[in-house]
């Protein structure tokens, strides 16, 4: 007899499955049922996975490309605006503080993504 959710054999009366601790229903070694619930289970489980680490990997990633798109914008509009009043020495070093003080938020965004990323990827692992 066989576990029908992780597959592992068990000895004949037991209700809940020492391994992964589910209620069975009870198959023998010669259904294909018990089989095809076992693959198909796995097969779910898989896909599961799949798309939370497909998630994770595309959140790690968006973080940075996130920050490096607000950094360089902020950068882009503080010179515009400053260019017309100070000149481009003046507009650069307003532009640079404009950037610094923008420092917080974008290490904040790439934090944001790495953890959520993470989180799904562990979170991937265990399903």
């Amino acid at each position: 007899m066989f576990c029908v959710y992780c597959g592992n054999s068990l000895q004949e009366g037991f209700v809940f499955c020492p391994h992964c601790g589910k209620a069975l229903n009870v198959k023998t070694d010669d259904s294909s049922d018990a089989k095809d619930n076992l693959s198909a289970s796995v097969n779910s489980q898989n896909s599961g996975n799949s798309v939370l680490k497909a998630f994770g990997v595309i959140s790690i990633l968006l973080g940075p490309i996130i920050a490096i798109y607000v950094g360089f914008d902020t950068y882009q509009s503080a010179h515009r605006t400053y260019s017309f009043f100070w000149g481009a020495r003046g507009a650069a070093r307003h532009a640079e503080n404009a950037l610094m003080d923008t420092m917080p938020i974008l290490v904040l965004i790439v934090a944001a993504g790495l953890i959520i990323g993470i989180s799904l990827l562990v979170a991937g692992r265990k399903k």
